[in-house]
């Protein structure tokens, strides 16, 4: 049985990792940090979500192999999308 507490910090991961595929799927070369994908890629979106959250969507996309990344530290991380995945990026937007 899963805790409460996962169900919560899945919620908005799940939802803010969608908003973020949807939009590197619409600009494909696309590629930027945490910090810039929060203030430009998802502050056009119905939510705001915060850099934190966004981090996390992050991170478990990229765990997923859905998107690369580049750079060690956090601030410098740059995100984009893996083009040899799209099958599998639209399976994951379907569900």
């Amino acid at each position: 049985m899963r805790s409460t507490e996962d169900d919560e910090s899945s919620r908005p991961s799940r939802s803010v990792q969608r908003e973020i595929l949807s939009y590197m799927l619409n600009h494909r070369e696309a590629k930027d940090t945490a910090s810039g994908i929060t203030d430009w890629w998802l502050a056009r979106g119905p939510a705001h979500p915060p850099l934190p959250d966004v981090i996390l969507a992050l991170e478990e996309l990229a765990r997923r192999g859905l998107i690369t990344v580049t750079g060690y530290r956090r601030e410098t991380k740059v995100y984009g999308l893996d083009n040899t995945r799209l099958q599998d990026i639209r399976e994951f937007l379907e569900k």
